[in-house]
This record gives C-alpha cells, structure tokens and sequence, in this order.
C-alpha cells in the first residue's frame, strides 16, 4: 500500500474513533503524515442525497442552512480575495446551492457549478437564480476550460486523488489554478482528534501531503490555514516537479503547527469548547493575515468594552424602572440600535423612569414576566416587529415570542410603539400570527403603528372590534433632531449609500444582478461629476455591494455602523448630503437629521413612509424596469439633490415638526394611561 499523495511506502495502520462513533481503520502514512482510509472503503453518499441528510441534516435546504451557507462564502471571498480577482472563468466542484458562485457572480465572474447532489444543485435556481450542473467530477464533460477551479471541503470525500487531479489539470486552461480546502490534520479541529475524523472523510491532509498531491503538476503559490482547514493555491505548470526542500518546510511547519496545539491550554472559557478556544488564541498566527485578523480582534474587544457601559448607560437607575423590549444591543442591525435608544429619547423626554432592557429574540420565560410585572409599564417596540422569520417561532408567530397565556399574565400596563407590518413581498400571515397579533391588540393599552401602510395590513387582519385601538405613530427615528444635539456642517457633495442583502431572494428577484450593476453605472456616472461614495453597512452582509463596486472601479469609503454606538450613526448620517437606502432606517434615520433621501425600494415599508410624508416622487422602485435603473436614479438624483434641493431641506423641515406634534400628542395619550 503507498500513500496516495506523496507514494510513500511506510504505512502503519490504526483505529481512530469518529465523530459518528465508527471505529475506523486509519492508514497513517510516515513520511507526509497523510491519513487516508482504505480506498475500497469508500461509498457513494453524494449523487444519492444520503450525504445531505447525514451531514446537511435535511433534503432540502432550510432557511437556516442558506444563512449558514451565505456567510462561510462571505467569509471565503474576503479571505480568497487576492487570489479570485486574478481569475474570470470559475468551476466550482461541490457547489452546495451556489452560495459562494452568487457572490463571485455578483463580483463580475463566469460561473460554472457541479454539485453531485441534484437537489441541492437545482436550489442554485430558486435562491439565486441560476443552474447549475450535477454529477460526479470524474464523468463532467464541459463545453469550455477554466482559468480557476475551486473545491471547499470536497477532496478529503474523493476516492482516487490521482483522477481528481488529473481530471482539474485537463480542465484548466494554460496558467489555470487550483484553489482547495479541506479539514486540516495539522490543526485536527484545534485539539480534537474525534471531531476531525469522520467516516465520509477519505482523505487527511497535512500541509506536507497537500503539496506533495500537488508539486508534479502544480506550481504550489500559497499553502496554509484558514479556520479549521489546510487551503492551497497553486497555478498549473508543465514545468513542475517535486522539491525535497520545500516538502520539508512544509513538513517542519506542520509539526510545528501539531505541537503548539497540543501544548496550549485546553480552557472552557466564555462557554467556547476547548477546541474554540485554542481556535480563538492559535488562528491570528496561523493565518496568512494575521494583521487583519488581530485588528478586527482589537476591534470588536474595544467595542465590546463600549457596548458594556452603554447598557449600562441605558439603564441607569431612577425611579421605578420600565421594562422596553427590543432590538437594544450595541451589535444588533444598526437601524434597530438607533431605534432602541430613540424610543427610550422620546418616553425619557416626559416620563421619569429607568429602564430594564430586554432582548426582543430572547425567549420570553416566567422569570421575564414576573420582572416585567415589577415594572411600571412594558414598552413593546420600534421596528418592524411583525414579521414571521428574523425571529421564527411557534409561539408567537411575530419576533416576540410571548405566548397568549404569557400576555395575560402581565399585569402592568402595555405600550406598544411605532412598530411595522414588515411582511415581504409572497410571505403572507398564518393563522398562529392572526391569532397572537389580535391578543397583543386586544392586551395593549396603547398600540401604534409607524406608517399608514402598516396600519391598513393590520386592520385587514384584525376583529372589527379592535380597529379604532391602532393608532399612527411615527417611527422616532424621523425626528431626532428634536431629541439630539446635531452636526449640521455637511460633507460636500457626500452620497451615502446602504443596500440589504438579508432576503436578498425577496428583495430583488432574478434580475438581481442587473440591478446591482445598474446601481453601480449609476454609481460611477455621480462619481465622474466629483461626488464622494459612502458605502453603509447597517450590518455585516450588507458589505456585499462592495464586490459590485470594486468590479465597476469604484473609489468608495466603506463605513460600517454595526458595531457603532446610537450617537456614531447619528452624527455619520448628519454629515452626508443625501442618502441612498435600500433599509427602512437608511431612509429614516437620515430624514430625522435633515439629510436629503432618495429610497431604494425593494420592500413596501419604504413607500409607506414616503407617502405618510407626501414624497413618493424620492421612491425608486428597483425592480422595476432594472434595465433603465440606472437612468431613473441619475434623473432622480439630480432633480433631488441639485435642482430642487433648497425646497427639500425646508420640506423635510416641515414634515419633521409635522410628525413631532403627532408624537408629542401621542406621548399625552400614554401619560393618561400610565399616570404621573
């Protein structure tokens, strides 16, 4: 028997347990240090759809996984960046549903996708839009070459390593790349021997076995770690031969990597395993961008710090506290922070009280109830709380999972405040969410909504009896000049722009990607007449326009208020000349600090708000007519920000003391509930 990376002959064999308790038999090869199973071991589970339930935990994919899987392809772009922007044709072996193909779709690329699993492969089309092949590497027959293939987590499952690398080196056009990942058995899970092995894994690389697999064909340009696993890049070379001296650096390294694992402390800390832990210690080092890595540690360490003393700025004792359940954490979406505190400005401008501070995802348990009844009143809101999915449950069927039973418990008085039907486009309500909305009503000694559109939802899903209880609040975000001290010096000629990739299915629909190239034309156009791009992350994903923008050449600041504080984003939004949003609160936030707004509509909330001001006319429907998008932003920008801009500053003057008066006289109706 010899090693099928390196044909080394001194084989030992072994039993390891696996993580699905197989005793399993190892061969442990002693010069690369490759562990491989016996190959006639091997079954097919992939073409079949076993795989996906054993290890994908369902057929098909839920809403869960898609999420999972869209953020490890974020993550894969940024760390893969310098290698995929020197690429154009891309084969991705073992593509899933195609969320890392979305995203190098997005970023300009020609995409090729073979997935074994036909369901899987198929659902490219329903999330994002386009097929995919399905099959097995060894028989896939393309009509075109590739100048870059690349597999993530899929080579450790292959049989014969040979004809998976040969099969890529026939399918790569002169000067074609390799880019691979898989589990890596230096760092074998950061300690955990059991957790590495599995019975689907064939394979065990080691930095010296990868390059060994790949020095005779390959000019080996990057191997190392990411996360858990060992990744290679390498360029195809006719010219390539196996070096001793680089095999044993790479050997040298991974026993290195072996021992400094083993001997670090194994510590449960924070409720991370033990392994998590030596990940979060060991991988800034291990990683090839470790400067990166340990900035965004400092980072979020002293915002960490930061998030601590705003709550407990928050909830600084006065007199009897009340309780607000919301979106409040200094991490959340940063709309809905912003919110939070605005919510708790307007009552704190005309009640006495301090705050005890729930999470509105946080389940709702009888010790939350009884806190709750200890309060002065419950404070239910802003944002856009009834909505099925961001906090999915069978409870209550909206984002508050308090069940009927729970409501009638509190016996304190209920406010709930400028909060939104924020239902997409084909989502439509059940019966569990009809049911609990009518008895949050009927419960509620103040319920408001925060625009008429919202308002119009709920009655038609409510009894008769309850209609004159639902009242126009508007969101307090669109008055926060009257609650905060204001920078009012604008940036010249800033354009602040914030589109939302969760849902992104939803949102855009399958011209997603002509309408983000068209917002980019759009773009670029306002960037030749001398204007300056702000690119907004209101959270983490939202950075994905970024690839759009780095493809059309773009000169952007990115400026990511997720892990800012309320005040931050306040004063970031005061200094822009007019904004761009595609999120309620990239509309309405700005328009609260007297920024001009031009609305990306891609959810119906948007409009509501336009026309509870009467200026639907700053409303750009982006899936409308995508193939002139660009044409109607650059018509829409000009006429808002140049020509007419003078008459919009006093308008949205007018409007913001318009919706101040509805608020102040709102605040009247809760203190004659309340009391004194």
């Amino acid at each position: 028997m010899n090693c099928p990376t390196c044909d080394g002959t001194k084989i030992i064999s072994t039993e390891l347990l696996s993580r699905d308790n197989f005793n399993l038999k190892i061969n442990k090869c002693q010069n690369c240090g490759h562990f491989f199973q016996n190959l006639d071991q091997y079954e097919d589970v992939y073409s079949t759809g076993e795989f996906s339930v054993k290890a994908r935990k369902s057929l098909e994919p839920t809403q869960e996984k898609i999420k999972e899987l869209d953020k490890r392809a974020g993550e894969r772009i940024g760390f893969y960046k310098d290698f995929l922007s020197r690429h154009h044709e891309v084969l991705e072996v073992g593509s899933s549903i195609g969320s890392f193909l979305h995203l190098l779709k997005i970023s300009g690329k020609s995409i090729t996708g073979l997935e074994p699993d036909p369901v899987y492969a198929s659902f490219s089309e329903k999330q994002y839009f386009f097929k995919q092949d399905t099959g097995m590497f060894e028989e896939f027959q393309p009509k075109r070459k590739f100048d870059l293939i690349c597999s993530f987590h899929v080579i450790e499952h292959i049989q014969y390593l040979d004809r998976f690398i040969e099969k890529s080196y026939q399918l790569l056009d002169e000067n074609g790349a390799l880019l691979i990942e898989c589990p890596s058995l230096d760092l074998h899970s950061y300690g955990d021997m059991k957790l590495t092995i599995w019975k689907p894994h064939m394979h065990y690389f080691t930095l010296a076995s990868m390059y060994a697999l790949l020095a005779n064909k390959f000019d080996v340009v990057s191997l190392g770690y990411y996360g858990m696993s060992v990744y290679v890049y390498a360029v195809k070379d006719e010219k390539a031969r196996f070096n001793e001296s680089k095999f044993k650096k790479y050997k040298s390294r991974g026993q290195t990597t072996r021992k400094v694992i083993n001997y670090t402390p194994a510590i449960n800390l924070f409720k991370l395993e033990k392994s998590k832990f030596r990940q979060l210690v060991l991988q800034p080092f291990l990683q090839r961008n470790t400067k990166e890595k340990l900035r965004r540690y400092t980072t979020l360490a002293g915002f960490g710090l930061k998030a601590i003393a705003y709550k407990k700025n928050e909830e600084k004792p006065l007199h009897k506290k009340a309780t607000h359940v919301s979106y409040y954490r200094a991490w959340e979406n940063a709309g809905d922070t912003v919110l939070s505190q605005c919510v708790r400005k307007v009552f704190n401008s005309r009640f006495n009280n301090g705050w005890n501070l729930k999470g509105v995802n946080n389940p709702v348990s009888g010790k939350v109830i009884s806190e709750v009844n200890k309060s002065k009143y419950l404070l239910i809101g802003g944002g856009g709380l009834l909505l099925p999915d961001s906090n999915k449950n069978t409870i209550s069927g909206w984002q508050w999972a308090v069940s009927k039973d729970q409501l009638k418990e509190i016996e304190v008085p209920v406010v709930v405040y400028a909060i939104g039907y924020n239902f997409f486009k084909g989502q439509k309500p059940g019966d569990l969410f009809i049911e609990n909305l009518n008895r949050l009503i009927d419960r509620a000694n103040f319920f408001s909504l925060r625009n008429h559109g919202s308002i119009q939802k709920v009655k038609e899903l409510i009894d008769p009896s309850l209609v004159n209880k639902v009242i126009y609040q508007p969101c307090p975000t669109t008055v926060i000049s009257k609650f905060y001290n204001l920078n009012t010096n604008k940036i010249p000629k800033s354009v602040g722009v914030n589109l939302a990739f969760d849902r992104y299915e939803k949102r855009f629909g399958e011209n997603i990607y002509q309408i983000l190239d068209e917002l980019a034309k759009f773009l670029k156009e306002i960037e030749k007449e001398g204007y300056k791009i702000y690119y907004i992350n209101h959270l983490k994903g939202d950075e994905k326009f970024e690839l759009v923008l780095e493809k059309f050449k773009i000169k952007y600041q990115s400026v990511n208020l997720q892990y800012t504080l309320p005040k931050e984003t306040i004063d970031f939004y005061s200094k822009l000349e007019i904004v761009l949003g595609a999120r309620g609160h990239a509309q309405m936030i700005p328009f609260g600090v007297g920024t001009r707004i031009i609305s990306l509509g891609t959810h119906n909330k948007l409009k509501y708000f336009l026309e509870d001001i009467d200026a639907v006319d700053w409303f750009v429907d982006l899936t409308e007519k995508p193939e002139r998008l660009s044409n109607t932003l650059t018509e829409t920008f000009f006429k808002i920000n140049e020509e007419k801009a003078n008459l919009i500053d006093q308008y949205i003057s007018v409007k913001q003391e318009e919706l101040y008066r509805i608020t102040l006289d709102n605040l009247e109706k809760i203190n004659d509930i309340l009391g004194s």
